[in-house]
């Protein structure tokens, strides 16, 4: 005998997994963003790198100026060293026109921005390039 106080609707039916299905999506809790005053010295860890790739390039004097490596907002750092001297700039337009860096040779350079990084030798030579992206 069913219970008359019972309707239908209120009886589960389907499957178990039908029966647990929530009906509101989980929501992640927002909280309001907190002020914060920092008063004295506060403590850097430096996070480690996450990624790295390293490259060799042959340049050749009549290429010119030449990017070496895109822009990366990902890019903790680069690291370039040469055979001969060379120019070294984020844009092809000073480095083209002599306005860049001039970098010495078998000395490393490092980059910590994220823009291009282009090269003119002064000399054929070959280029090599380490890079290492930041941690997540």
């Amino acid at each position: 005998m069913t219970d008359p106080t019972m309707d239908q609707d209120s009886e589960p039916t389907g499957t178990i997994e039908e029966v647990l299905q929530d009906d509101e999506p989980i929501r992640p809790m927002i909280l309001p963003p907190v002020r914060v005053v920092v008063e004295g010295s506060v403590p850097v860890q430096t996070l480690p790198s996450r990624a790295g790739a390293s490259l060799n390039r042959k340049l050749l004097l009549a290429d010119g100026a030449v990017c070496v490596l895109s822009a990366d907002p990902r890019r903790r750092i680069a690291r370039l060293i040469a055979t001969v001297a060379y120019s070294v700039g984020s844009d092809q337009g000073t480095v083209s026109q002599g306005v860049a860096a001039i970098w010495p040779a078998n000395l490393v350079c490092e980059i910590t921005h994220a823009e291009d990084i282009w090269v003119s030798p002064s000399a054929d030579l070959t280029i090599s390039a380490m890079v290492e992206a930041w941690a997540d």
